[in-house]
């Protein structure tokens, strides 16, 4: 398998990018997931090798969703200056020497864990389903923004890459405002605000996983019958969610008035004098009959 240079690398250091390739033996991706306080969180290790100028030590960590932070050391003449800084980093995360731990095995609480090497595949088209035309789209499956198919892809290869143990089949990711449940096992995204969830499929090229679509299906068919909602805000994962959220907080709090509502408030309000006019026409008129009544009985 290839091994594939950080993707904020070739997009933050695209001249250096161009030029390295990675050192067999010093390549590593971390992770912490942590499902009680929801957290989720990566390390990405890579020592570099420049033909022309010696060898990097590059890092990258931060939580899972976001581009997080990147650092990158050199160049080096000598391999083993890159190595030491990349050890000393995979010590203190995960509590053991670099070469000591094999990817997959357990360790102590409140460290990272090393995972498998992974293939994303850039092809790859991850889409969530709406039937609630929230932001006015269609009922039917749409597309993730370019940024999260990316996020969700690279999640998904990892899943596949580590035989889809339990550790990676639930992963949260942060996004803007908002972050979410990503479950491959059930391919569910749910707002771990809201609780609001969408069914999500991949597909690659014209071709949609069988197993794939059927679980979505279930999922989708399950959550209906449930009477849950699968639409939240606008597209999954998407920094346009928490404008939309808001004015649906808003509008559930304002009342709401028709122009039925308004055509019929109006109508009282004119209705309202005529009839008091009308009794105290009729109460006039009465009167003046009494007095009359009373007069001719007095001249009798």
């Amino acid at each position: 398998m290839a091994r594939q240079l950080d993707r904020t690398l070739v997009a933050q250091e695209a001249d250096l990018a161009s030029r390295v390739s990675i050192v067999p033996e010093l390549n590593a991706h971390l992770a912490y997931i942590d499902s009680a306080s929801r957290q989720d969180k990566f390390v990405v290790l890579q020592g570099l090798q420049d033909t022309q100028r010696g060898y990097y030590a590059y890092r990258r960590w931060g939580s899972t969703g976001t581009p997080g932070d990147y650092e990158l050391d050199g160049p080096f003449d000598e391999q083993a200056d890159a190595a030491a800084i990349l050890a000393a980093v995979f010590l203190e995360k995960t509590g053991k020497e670099w070469g000591t731990l094999m990817p997959g095995d357990r360790v102590a609480a409140g460290k990272y864990w090393l995972q498998q090497d992974s293939q994303p595949d850039s092809e790859a088209r991850w889409q969530y389903w709406v039937d609630d035309r929230v932001d006015g789209k269609p009922r039917g499956w749409h597309p993730y923004a370019e940024d999260a198919n990316l996020v969700v892809e690279e999640l998904y290869a990892a899943h596949v890459a580590n035989a889809g143990e339990g550790r990676t089949e639930s992963r949260y990711v942060q996004s803007g405002y908002f972050k979410y449940l990503l479950d491959l096992g059930r391919m569910t995204q749910q707002n771990t605000r809201t609780g609001t969830e969408r069914v999500i499929r991949r597909v690659t090229g014209q071709h949609i996983d069988n197993m794939n679509l059927g679980i979505s299906r279930e999922v989708l068919n399950s959550l209906k019958r449930k009477g849950k909602r699968h639409g939240k805000a606008s597209g999954p994962m998407s920094s346009s969610s928490t404008k939309v959220a808001e004015k649906k907080v808003a509008e559930k709090v304002k009342p709401k008035t028709t122009t039925t509502g308004v055509k019929k408030a109006l109508k009282v309000k004119k209705a309202a004098p005529v009839k008091k006019i009308a009794k105290a026409q009729e109460a006039k008129k009465s009167h003046k009959a009494m007095k009359a009544m009373k007069a001719t009985k007095a001249t009798k």
